[in-house]
């Protein structure tokens, strides 16, 4: 018998250290010939440009990243025989990734907890690991200050790095929830509640706490500054085992943190994850930050403390590689008879039947219950054993995964049908406070972006697989018809999506649909050579974002001047930039004035803090209003109703995709809703109806609950009590303040005639009240107003009209419908009645 390893060693022929040589010497698996294009391309460029502490490779979801990212892996092991670490979200990719460099011949083992492999200290094989094993309080891999020599890496590569930044903020932040916690929770609620009530937040406070609002409220910094060592010294006293992870690492920081109360955790997390405090990762001199095309580079800075020039110049192969055939359709945009839901569960479970795999991703465990009558919902550790039943065949589905848009390689027929129920929102307290205080800025956007087609392409894992995507839920389908969201994603995704918007134009029928998905399934030489010319033409390079990049530097050096006390260099960071960058969004800036006024108050600047905190919150309402607030800003311009429709339309790519963002603000239009939910929904309500609308009172602090405008001279003032008992009659008190209210819209405006309006269960009031003469608004009469508003919608998606006659056809309908301010007020307002009924 030859001994071929003996024969090897005599050889000594020197270990490569080019990536693609490394591949060339494997032995390969039947199904791996070559590399693809992408992949040669992505390593060739990361050779010519290795001696840079940080490379960005962005590749198409499913075009190959893992192999990639272990080639590079081993790379640095021949050159600098140091520990090389391979980092990934979730245990199931660490196993999917240890499985794909055993198949290609390269050394790699799995972090088992317990201990760190020998080999892998050694410098002889690569560890792969998920990321929370490297960031947590005692992380084997050493942390600052805790006595453990910190593991020298050679290497580090992150895998996925655009699905970490949730996980590795995770390991800096504490959870309180009210279920684990539930005793903490109350305790810490009753000593911040009084902190909100100078901030004119109380009631939204106690919607939160009390009625399990969505929403979540920061601390007020002032406060916070005063209870946080206290807080800190009641963790590590009575719950130190509980947070054993997240305490050695905040500690010291705890200043320096957002304090978030929702309605199911209260939260402690930096203004940047902490990275410094992990030598093995702070120090590498080589780490590679995988990501898919679409991923939000200002994320790498500030989640990584990644160097921005190198982020600012990422490695993206120009390719198809990777991106499978998908038939991406909407039931709610197609001309239905029936639910689109009920639709789609039909077509669920046929497919599953006769066909092949099928599977529903869904953004909650609540949502995922809908689909129960049809499917299977899995979570936790069960999630591997459906995807290996999907993969082997035993089992077609249906399965529900709720909020689990990663790590799922479902090849071939293992999900020929991937339903995506809702909207991919954020996962965490702190990605939601975030989200909402920036709504509309490009890196929320972006991130959502991301995370849409993170969803869609679980279903396709390259160039030759292929899958029919259902979108279903009012939030999904009214985003993605939006023109601004449709922009963010890769040329690839949207061109599959607007492919799917113009068959969807031709689908009227349950049949027409059936048919149409059964055209992808079974392989139709005309839907398969369409979506290849389609897909492409729209070959291009992905956009860079410098100015996200630079405001994300910007907050790196805010933090770490913070933490080094020197404030007025963490203050003039953002200032800078805050000021000097006239293009800045206002919600943006407004971010980062308060961020800078956090840091003039630490270092008692008592008045520049307040004078930036008026900034911030002038640039953006939904931060923490400061003690003085500044002063009430009247709309300018309210323009005219037809014109004012007509803009809210064209943001959608499809007409139809307004109906859906109409039917998701009046959900909320109900008794059951919170009075931030209620106000915001008829805020948006008067929009809808062409009217220019605030909040003065929740903006300002002054003025009514809601605002409408109408063209040069008309408005509405309306106050907001849909929450009352309809028992209970309308209370002198209540009619006073929509006379003050009244009295305010006047002085602001004062070539305006106002209607004057409460919301409200039922038309009685009481006699002290004397609101005989003053208008409501029922519940009743507010849902006759919604329905009559969702027939013109209907009709004026539905038209023909070319955007040239629109106009036209929008003043018929809103004549048809009587939807005009002067028939508003005819139809749908009746004056208040007295009762003798005494009402709170």
């Amino acid at each position: 018998m030859v001994d071929f390893a003996k024969l090897r060693n005599e050889r000594k022929q020197p270990v490569p250290t080019d990536p693609a040589s490394i591949f060339q010497r494997l032995p390969k698996p039947p199904h791996i010939n070559d590399l693809w294009d992408s992949q040669a391309k992505a390593l060739a460029a990361w050779n010519d440009r290795r001696k840079e502490r940080d490379l960005v490779i962005k590749l198409n979801t499913g075009g190959g990243k893992t192999l990639v990212g272990l080639l590079i892996a081993q790379a640095l092991l021949n050159e600098r025989h140091e520990p090389v670490l391979y980092l990934c979200p979730t245990k199931q990719l660490v196993q999917q990734t240890v499985e794909k460099a055993n198949e290609v011949g390269l050394g790699a083992v799995a972090y088992d907890g317990p201990g760190l492999a020998i080999d892998f200290l050694n410098g002889k094989a690569i560890l792969v690991a998920p990321y929370h094993s490297l960031f947590n309080g005692i992380s084997r891999f050493g942390v600052w200050g805790s006595g453990r020599e910190p593991v020298r890496l050679g290497g580090v590569i992150c895998d996925d790095a655009h699905t970490a930044l949730g996980v590795v903020r995770g390991a800096f932040t504490i959870s309180i929830t009210r279920k684990d916690h539930r005793p903490l929770y109350d305790e810490l609620v009753g000593r911040f509640r009084a902190d909100f009530g100078p901030t004119g937040r109380l009631g939204t406070f106690d919607d939160i706490v009390e009625r399990e609002d969505h929403g979540i409220l920061e601390l007020p910094y002032p406060s916070w500054h005063a209870k946080a060592d206290e807080v800190r010294q009641l963790l590590a006293r009575d719950h130190a085992e509980a947070f054993k992870f997240q305490l050695p690492l905040l500690r010291d920081y705890f200043r320096l943190s957002h304090v978030l109360v929702g309605a199911r955790e209260i939260t402690i997390t930096p203004f940047q994850p902490l990275i410094h405090l992990f030598p093995s990762f702070n120090e590498c001199t080589h780490r590679v930050f995988m990501s898919a095309t679409i991923a939000d580079d200002s994320s790498l800075v500030r989640t990584f403390d990644a160097n921005p020039k190198s982020v600012s110049n990422p490695i993206v192969p120009v390719s198809l590689a990777g991106v499978g055939e998908r038939m991406v359709l909407a039931p709610s945009l197609m001309q239905l008879d029936e639910q689109p839901l009920k639709l789609t569960k039909a077509i669920v479970a046929e497919v599953a039947k006769k066909f092949a795999g099928v599977v529903i991703l869904t953004q909650s465990e609540t949502q995922a219950k809908i689909w129960l009558d049809v499917g299977t919902v899995v979570m936790g550790d069960a999630v591997a054993d459906a995807v290996k039943e999907l993969r082997a065949g035993t089992s077609r589905g249906p399965f529900v995964f709720p909020s689990r848009y990663d790590g799922l390689d479902l090849v071939g027929d293992a999900c020929r049908l991937l339903v995506l129920d809702g909207l991919p929102t954020a996962t965490n307290s702190y990605e939601l406070f975030r989200a909402e205080l920036l709504r509309g800025n490009s890196s929320i956007n972006v991130g959502l972006a991301q995370r849409v087609e993170q969803a869609i392409g679980r279903g396709t894992r390259g160039a030759g697989d292929y899958c029919v995507v259902l979108l279903t839920g009012k939030d999904l389908t009214s985003w993605i018809t939006q023109s601004a969201s449709l922009s963010l994603m890769t040329p690839s995704s949207r061109a599959q999506v607007q492919l799917g918007y113009d068959v969807s134009k031709t689908v009227t029928s349950y049949q027409e649909l059936e048919q149409t998905i059964m055209q992808c399934l079974n392989r139709d030489k005309g839907w398969v050579t369409y979506h290849a010319e389609t897909l492409a033409d729209r070959s291009e390079q992905p956009k860079v974002d410098g100015r996200a990049i630079e405001v994300a530097y910007r907050e790196r050096v805010y933090i770490g001047s913070c933490m080094a006390n020197e404030f007025d260099k963490a203050i003039s960071s953002l200032r800078e930039i805050a000021d000097g960058d006239k293009d800045l969004d206002r919600q943006l800036r407004g971010w980062l004035l308060q961020l800078a006024a956090r840091a003039a108050f630490a270092s008692n600047q008592k008045a520049l803090s307040e004078e930036l905190q008026r900034a911030a919150f002038a640039a953006n309402n939904l931060l923490i209003p400061p003690a003085n607030r500044p002063p009430y800003e009247p709309i300018a311009v309210a323009g005219e109703q037809v014109g004012n429709i007509l803009d809210e339309v064209a943001r959608f790519a499809l007409r139809k995709g307004v109906l859906d963002e109409f039917e998701k603000t009046v959900s909320f239009l109900t008794p059951a809703a919170t009075g931030n939910q209620f106000e915001e929904s008829l805020k948006r309500l008067g929009e809808f109806l062409g009217f220019r609308s605030q909040r003065p009172d929740h903006d300002f602090g002054v003025g009514p609950d809601a605002l409408w405008l109408c063209g040069e001279d008309r408005g509405y003032v309306l106050e907001c009590k849909h929450r009352k008992d309809p028992k209970n009659a309308l209370t002198k008190d209540e009619h006073g303040q929509l006379l003050t209210s009244v009295q305010w819209a006047r002085q602001n405006y004062k070539n305006r005639q106002f209607i004057s309006l409460i919301v409200h269960p039922t038309a009685n009031a009481t006699e002290a009240a004397a609101a005989e003469k003053t208008f409501v608004l029922t519940l009743a009469k507010l849902d006759e107003l919604i329905a009559r508003m969702r027939q013109f919608y209907l009709e004026l998606t539905l038209s023909n009209a070319r955007a040239a006659t629109l106009d036209k056809v929008c003043a018929e309908l809103l004549a048809k419908y009587g939807l005009s301010p002067d028939e508003i007020g005819k139809s749908f307002l009746i004056l208040f009645k007295p009762h003798k009924a005494s009402g709170k």
